[in-house]
């Protein structure tokens, strides 16, 4: 009985032993999380407290005082910087990349804190102010800004949003949603600002209304070289005739005179305009039958040989068995045009109708089809090679199959097609001479046709009359806003590396600084388009205070001041004329750039 009884005991205590164990490795575990979220220069919470006024203004001189910015590991990145800067001047930062300008840049714009010495702002120590301050009287730009996943406007604005000030008024269902998002939040101490809200300070943009915030938004886009930009991508842009009837309008306005400056000056060949009651020898034959643009994806060209209601109407035409015979032939020629092109070959996407994959499979389509009717074929033999006809187009492919009669019947099924249509909406939107197409782009929809093909410089005459239309209807800035409202995608992905670039500095700009600095922001530029950003934003400056970390040493030449940093240390603070006859470290870099 004492023997079993020890041998009892032993339980208890593993159970004891594994509970101090998890309790151990429970407080380290914390211990690491509250280490993550509170580190040793974290903001106290008097700085991160939201301000309804935080009009401070940033003015009066920039002093920094021995500035040191050390990390992990004692490596100092900026050491003993000292220099000051007059409220409202040009600061150029001059270095070599990874010498300590750009930490420099970032300590000036507080997104790191020193470790030593201190900046102050017209008596005000940078380090003590808040959040609320210095989130609206400072702007930043590095060197791959980040663009969030939304308009250019909203990505332009988005530095005008630091609180609520209009709420938005709800009812009935929506406001008891509302209701229930407060209680969550602030059962759970998280923020109730509601992100449907009004939050644009246009007092902060220097505007009283939205309409001159727009127009402000244009002068900075401007300003930083984007303008141009902006307007290819409203011409790119659609808009809803209905909630923009008075741009809608001025659209027909220019598709009008379009086509009459084209047969004006002789040159109507460079437009083949869509036409109800013609066939378009520019369209393939699929756009020619649809005659509009589809909405429905089961009406995209790829994909009409599938299409019930679109075999329905060919069936009912007669149309079916030419489709077939066609993409035999179709598929014939290719076989044989093809047949010793390597599958890599840039010729398959500019003049096959098959891809080098599918070759194989259509050279045996043709050999189990030889000799049948279409009627002895299977279904999926036969929308294979009907997909084929679908795709030519008569300017450009010019093989002699799609002849006048094949042309008038396509004419006749594309009536009776867009009746049945009527019947189902929202699934084509047609084309109309009296009306603004809402999914075709707004370019699409001033020339309302296609392009001749085979016209040298074509689209380069097409390009520069439809600028004079534009300008001489003063088009233009319509336009221009259409274009603000182009989604620029996941991270700003569907515009280039320039263009994110200048969005990210015109967002800075837009919310008039005190201080702005610009961190390489302009490296992805070439050298003329730096010069011009930089020349506008100096005439454009008004109140701020600018620091720039040049890309280029020659870019220091039209700057206030210059600041030289090499290892991390000051090493000439000056005019550029002054340190440029020195012979010192910039003359150095300007020598051997």
């Amino acid at each position: 009985a004492v023997l079993a009884a020890y041998k009892d005991l032993a339980s208890p205590w593993k159970e004891l032993l594994s509970y101090y164990q998890l309790m151990a490795d429970s407080q380290i575990k914390y211990d690491q999380l509250i280490e993550q979220f509170q580190p040793a220069d974290m903001l106290t919470d008097e700085q991160q407290q939201p301000m309804d006024d935080a009009s401070l203004p940033l003015e009066g001189p920039i002093i920094a005082t021995n500035v040191t910015l050390e990390e992990d590991g004692g490596i100092k990145v900026v050491e003993g910087a000292t220099f000051s800067v007059d409220s409202r001047a040009a600061m150029a930062l001059v270095g070599l990349s990874g010498g300590g300008r750009s930490g420099l840049a970032q300590v000036i714009a507080r997104l790191l804190r020193p470790t030593g010495g201190l900046i102050k702002i017209g008596g005000h120590n940078l380090a003590t102010l808040s959040e609320a301050i210095t989130g609206r009287r400072l702007a930043y730009v590095g060197p791959n800004a980040h663009l969030f996943s939304a308009s250019v406007r909203d990505n332009l604005y988005y530095g005008l949003k630091h609180r609520v000030l209009r709420e938005r008024e709800y009812e009935g269902e929506d406001l008891a949603k509302r209701e229930w998002f407060v209680t969550e939040a602030e059962a759970a101490g998280n923020t109730t600002s509601d992100p449907d809200a009004d939050w644009i300070d246009l007092e902060a943009a220097g505007v009283a209304d939205t309409a001159a915030l727009a127009d402000r938004a244009i002068e900075t886009l401007t300003a930083v070289d984007l303008q141009q930009d902006i307007y290819s991508l409203g011409l790119q842009g659609t808009i809803d005739p209905a909630a923009k009837p008075d741009l809608a309008a001025r659209i027909l306005e220019a598709r009008d005179l379009l086509h009459r400056r084209l047969d004006e000056t002789g040159a109507g060949d460079l437009v083949e305009a869509f036409d109800v009651e013609r066939y378009n020898t520019n369209m393939s034959v699929a756009e020619n039958l649809v005659f509009g643009a589809p909405i429905d994806e089961a009406f995209r060209a790829e994909r009409l040989h599938q299409n019930t209601l679109v075999r329905e109407v060919l069936d009912d035409f007669g149309l079916t068995e030419n489709f077939v015979d066609i993409g035999r032939q179709v598929a014939g020629l290719m076989l044989d045009l093809f047949a010793d092109v390597a599958p890599g070959s840039d010729l398959f996407e500019q003049f096959s109708f098959i891809g080098a994959d599918d070759l194989p499979e259509f050279r045996t389509l043709l050999t189990r089809t030889s000799g049948l009717s279409v009627g002895q074929m299977e279904p999926a033999d036969q929308a294979s090679l009907m997909a084929l006809p679908f795709k030519l187009v008569v300017a450009r492919h010019r093989l002699g199959l799609i002849d006048d009669s094949f042309q008038a019947r396509i004419l006749e099924a594309r009536q009776v097609l867009a009746r049945r249509l009527l019947a189902t909406p929202g699934k084509v939107e047609p084309f109309d001479v009296e009306r603004v197409n809402p999914a075709v782009n707004i370019q699409d929809n001033i020339l309302f046709g296609r392009l001749g093909y085979g016209r040298a410089r074509g689209a380069a005459e097409i390009g520069s009359l439809l600028t004079e239309v534009v300008d001489q209807l003063d088009l233009r800035r319509g336009l221009i806003d259409a274009g603000l409202n182009y989604h620029v995608g996941v991270g700003g992905a569907r515009l280039s590396t320039s263009q994110r670039q200048r969005l990210a500095i015109a967002r800075a700009v837009l919310k008039q600084p005190d201080i702005l600095v610009l961190d390489e922001a302009t490296a992805a530029l070439d050298e003329s388009m730096q010069r011009r950003v930089r020349d506008n934003l100096f005439a454009n400056a008004g109140r701020t205070t600018l620091f720039w970390v040049v890309h280029r040493p020659t870019m220091a030449d039209a700057f206030d001041y210059c600041v030289v940093i090499e290892d991390g240390r000051v090493t000439e603070v000056g005019r550029f004329e002054q340190l440029h006859a020195n012979d010192g470290p910039l003359a150095q870099m300007l020598a051997a750039s």
